[in-house]
């Protein structure tokens, strides 16, 4: 059975469109000044395995060819045998998905709930508080002069016409110094997480803890709180295994300490070992176990699951004695808890049938690390006070340890989730008919970095450089892992880059990084240091480390320069790919919506990277994703590239089938109201607060969604990559179409030009006699194309409806019509384009059809770039977004595509 996911909608075929007597082309309209076009870029076949052969000398292979990392001292602290590994996966998906671990409702499933990733759009704005100094209001420009986003604010509903975060005339722009700033934007799209509140105690069997409301001067709206939002967007946890550090900024380190993310950074966190029936504070390091250190920081967080002053034995005090999932359903079909559910009993209830958390910790974990009768109490300094048994008001050491339990329990859940099911996957296991000529010249042009050994090599020739290969390396597409930092670890040695007439160039002077994380212009650098951080005193930076004499630092590169300069101030994790469709938006900030807008970001090397040149990654220098043009100046390396990154989604993933499946969940949706006031509140402790809008996150089995009646997955705002329709229009005369209902916000060409940015003079449809100028109002609608003439060159993209519409229809008159594309590849055959019309039911075998086309003429129709007579031996190609002249005899119809594809697997 075919793992190909079908992202098409199910074509309907063309109707109408057949023959007509005669052509005239002099007789076509003349459009006004037309200008003549581009030949049409073709691609010749490729050869499967000699694809494959390239992409492995890249470095790229299947995920399953890769071993989870594994902890060499894991079994110092989890019982021996099969049953305890097994029970501590079912413990920490208990753990991750359970609401019961935040102050008032959040659990870690809250903000990785949707492949791993949040794709929730209301009330997920924060504004840049990690700027230096920090800027705590919404909706700001960092560049002088420039228009800020002044719709921006708490609770705010962001919307396709909001992206990106940085607008420019010209996203294609690869120089600086002539880059004209639309709109600028330093706030980040992240996800929603607690109110803020004093953490006042637990309340014994129920969910949420006791806390004292605080006026929040950030979050709030018309003075009323909302749920605060963190500054940097939620990466996926999938495949966050192979991590080497995590969170974007690597602060989550490898060495697990028990107790906080910071590892070998904490010289003064310890956990509790009961030996002999002597209690003493212990130092760990727990190798391979940046998901134990990453876990266990969210749950503390005052942005994201926790009321200030909350600590992890109050946690454990919580949830040692509260029933798993209390307050969840869970499918009874649960790959990992479903023989633990309650929703089988009659009447089905939530949770599992263990009664506290308590019993599951002591099957997974040795009794020493739990089994004192010595309570813990806390000094005014924060330290552990060891003190005997009975002594009131403290905590047991089951509870102090929390954080070890947790942690631990959690990184086995998510060491399960690994993608390595892909079409891709399947491709570099040797199947030759998994991936498209499309999806293979996009995974040439992502290997592409221009090295001897390509430049040799005729496959690559005509293949533009994509160079994504030089950061996202290996089977899991980054260089922040395991795998994708080969033999060089955790610091590397680099060119550092200078500017040229306001373009990025690779210079000579060797500057050390880390490894996996870097500064690519998405922000100004002082905005956010990322990996040039500190915690606790001492850099993330492992560069820094190494430089300063740590002990636990990795070693500098042998042939490293004296006194190197450290390349690292506003780095960040290179994110893997995998899935990647899903997970938007992008970047540590989400200021990307497609996958589209973000390979323009790279095309034109950053939108900060003259600023930030100190720090910026040198590698930017050798992108060039423009290489292959239609005649309408169409990109088609980036349609391939994104085609190829489609090819890197799980289905599983997809449609939450095991081990992604889940229980069931409710997360806060903005609240009632939007950024301009709150309708409904609630006062506590003098402080209003908004109303709650939940979203349920139904539970599902090991089947998956399917099973459950509900949809796949859907990208990011609901808009697919190959729904997105980007145009490259050139200066003067251009056709335009779209082969989808426009989503509601910008489907007026005011709209649209507007949203890019348009400098033209005129723009023009054909009402079946002559032309017709269009204004502000004009909706441009599925199968219909306009002239625009253009003053400069731009790069547009229409982006569809979130719902689904039916298949667009246009009526053709006889004689020429100017009919937009009707399908959602980037180019098409026009034989292809058209094959159901010659084959229209109306046909009557081995006649003459009694009306139809019987020649299609590029747009550029004084220019004549190509013309098509049915049957002709010269088969052009029809691109997406163009229009084109179709001459009919007598009146007929012509049928597109559903603006929603339905996604089937098969």
């Amino acid at each position: 059975m075919s793992k190909r996911i079908t992202t098409l909608a199910v074509s309907i075929m063309m109707l109408a469109l057949l023959i007509v007597a005669s052509v005239n082309v002099n007789a076509l309209p003349t459009k006004p000044d037309a200008v003549a076009g581009r030949t049409e870029a073709v691609v010749g076949a490729l050869d499967p395995a000699a694809v494959r052969a390239a992409a492995a000398a890249a470095g790229l292979g299947s995920l399953r060819e890769v071993t989870v990392p594994q902890i060499n001292n894991i079994g110092d602290f989890i019982n021996a045998g099969p049953g305890a590994r097994s029970m501590a996966i079912v413990l920490g998906k208990a753990l991750f998905w359970d609401t019961q671990v935040g102050s008032d409702g959040m659990s870690c499933a809250s903000c990785h709930f949707h492949a791993g990733a949040d794709n929730r759009t209301k009330n997920q704005l924060g504004p840049g508080i990690l700027a230096n100094p920090p800027d705590n209001s919404f909706g700001n420009s960092s560049v002088a002069g420039v228009t800020g986003f002044t719709q921006f604010g708490p609770n705010y509903t962001l919307t396709a016409n909001d992206f990106t975060f940085h607008q420019v005339t010209d996203p294609m722009r690869e120089d600086y110094n002539h880059r004209v700033i639309i709109k600028d934007t330093n706030d980040a799209v992240s996800s929603q997480g607690v109110f803020k509140a004093n953490f006042t105690g637990i309340v014994p069997g129920q969910a949420n803890d006791a806390g004292a409301a605080v006026a929040d001067p950030i979050y709030n709206v018309g003075g009323v709180n909302v749920r605060r939002v963190e500054p940097r967007n939620t990466p996926t946890v999938i495949n966050a295994v192979f991590n080497v550090d995590n969170f974007w900024d690597g602060r989550a380190k490898n060495q697990f300490n028990g107790i906080n993310p910071f590892g070998p950074l904490d010289s003064n966190a310890t956990i509790l070992v009961n030996s002999i029936g002597t209690l003493s504070q212990v130092q760990v390091s727990i190798p391979n176990s940046s998901l134990a250190s990453q876990a266990v920081g969210p749950p503390l967080s005052d942005l994201e699951m926790s009321y200030v002053g909350r600590t992890f034995p109050d946690i454990g005090k919580k949830m040692l004695a509260a029933r798993p999932l209390n307050f969840q359903r869970v499918h009874v079909n649960d790959s990992v808890l479903g023989p633990f559910s309650r929703a089988s009993q009659n009447p089905p209830l939530n949770g599992l049938t263990f009664i506290t958390y308590t019993e599951m910790v002591q099957t997974v974990f040795q009794s020493k690390y739990w089994d004192s009768a010595n309570i813990i109490t806390f000094d005014v300094n924060g330290n552990r006070v060891i003190n005997p048994p009975g002594t009131p008001n403290g905590y047991t050491q089951m509870e102090a340890n929390f954080s070890l339990f947790f942690g631990l329990a959690v990184q086995a859940y998510e060491s399960t989730l690994v993608s390595d099911r892909t079409r891709f996957d399947l491709f570099m296991e040797g199947d030759n008919q998994v991936l498209t000529q499309d999806e293979m010249a996009g995974l040439l042009a992502f290997v592409n970095a221009g090295t001897p050994a390509q430049l040799a090599n005729p496959l690559f020739t005509d293949v533009t450089k994509g160079a994504c290969i030089n950061c996202h390396r290996s089977a899991t597409f980054s260089d922040a892992t395991f795998t994708g930092q080969g033999v060089e670890g955790q610091i590397e040695l680099e060119p550092a880059p200078f500017l040229i007439d306001g373009a990025i160039r690779v210079g000579t002077e060797l500057v050390l990084l880390d490894n996996g994380y870097y500064n690519i212009g998405v922000r100004p650098t002082s905005e956010d240091l990322g990996r040039g951080g500190t915690a606790l005193g001492k850099p993330l930076s492992a560069s820094r480390q190494a430089l300063a004499g740590y002990p636990f630092a990795p070693r500098i590169p042998a042939n490293a320069p004296q006194n190197p300069r450290v390349q690292v101030d506003g780095a960040f994790k290179v994110p893997t790919l995998r899935n990647v469709e899903m997970t938007g938006p992008y970047f540590h900030n989400g200021c990307q919506q497609t996958l589209r807008q973000l390979l323009l970001f790279y095309h034109r090397h950053g939108d900060f990277g003259e600023s930030n040149i100190a720090n910026i990654d040198s590698p930017l220098a050798l992108i060039k994703l423009d290489a292959r043009v239609t005649a309408s100046g169409r990109d088609l390396d980036t349609d391939q590239l994104v085609k190829f990154m489609l090819t890197l989604t799980d289905d599983r993933v997809r449609y939450e089938m095991a081990p992604f499946d889940h229980p069931q969940l409710f997360v806060p949706n903005g609240h009632q109201g939007d950024s301009n006031s709150i309708t409904q509140f609630t006062q506590v402790n003098g402080v209003n607060v908004a109303n709650d809008d939940m979203l349920e996150i139904p539970a599902v089995g090991r089947e998956g969604r399917q099973a459950e009646g509900l949809d796949a997955l859907s990208p990011f705002m609901g808009t697919g990559a190959l729904q997105a329709t980007t145009i490259s229009l050139r200066g003067g005369w251009n056709t335009l179409s779209t082969p989808v209902k426009l989503h509601s916000s910008m489907d007026t060409w005011g709209e649209i030009t507007a949203r890019a940015g348009l400098s033209y003079q005129v723009a023009y449809r054909w009402d079946g006699t002559a032309f017709q100028a269009i204004d502000q109002n004009y909706v441009l609608t599925p199968l219909d194309a306009i002239f625009v003439k253009m003053n400069t060159s731009a790069t547009m993209e229409l982006v569809p409806t979130e719902s689904v519409s039916s298949p667009p229809t246009k009526a053709l008159t006889p004689g020429w019509n100017l009919v937009g594309s009707a399908f959602l590849d980037a180019e098409m055959p026009v034989k292809d384009a058209l094959v159901s019309a010659y084959f229209a039911p109306q046909v009557v075998p081995n006649a003459v059809p009694p009306w139809g086309y019987t020649q299609i003429v590029s747009p550029s129709t004084n220019a004549l770039e190509w013309t098509y007579i049915r049957d002709g031996l010269n088969i052009p190609s029809m691109v997406l977004g163009e229009g084109y002249w179709v001459n009919m005899v007598n009146a007929g119809q012509i049928s597109g595509f559903t603006s929603t594809p339905v996604l089937v697997l098969r």
